[in-house]
Order: structure tokens, then sequence, then C-alpha cells
């Protein structure tokens, strides 16, 4: 299980793969797109991450945020802050 939830990340098509650009961490977790009706989709992106600091587990979900990229994409934002700040 632990290896398919890299590869969400490790794979050039996986649907997190923009998180492998982050060094010194090793992430991994699943994407998720749930239908919501004519407001739009919920996206979300449920993961873990190691770290030599800190280890992590997390989730985040956008209410009516349309893909799961969107969530990936705010999920690199927070890592790379949390990284910045020594966090992780």
């Amino acid at each position: 299980m632990q290896a398919g939830l890299r590869l969400t990340i490790d794979d050039p098509e996986g649907t997190a793969h923009l998180l492998g650009e982050l060094k010194g961490m090793s992430i991994s977790g699943k994407t998720g797109t749930a239908q919501a009706g004519k407001k739009g989709d919920h996206a979300w992106f449920a993961g873990y991450v190691r770290s030599p600091k800190n280890n992590l587990a997390f989730c985040v979900f956008l209410e009516h945020g349309g893909s799961s990229t969107n969530a990936v994409i705010l999920t690199h934002d927070l890592l790379m802050r949390m990284q910045s700040f020594g966090v992780i």
C-alpha cells in the first residue's frame, strides 16, 4: 500500500507528481475528487511526509475546489512554507 501511495508522487503521470520536486522530504498520499453537484466538485489530497526533522500526516480538502490538482498545489505550497520555517 505504501508503495502505491508513493507512486502518486514518484510516477511522472501520478496525480500528485508536482510534490516530487520538494527535496528533503518523503511524501506519500492519495488524491481524490468527489462530485458535489451544481456548485462544483470537492478536491482533496491526504497523505504523510517524512523528513529528518518531523513526520506529519495531513489532509487538504477544498470544498467545491474542482480538480484534485488544486489540492495538490495547495499542499505543495504549504509543505514548502513549513520547510522554509524549519518545521519539516
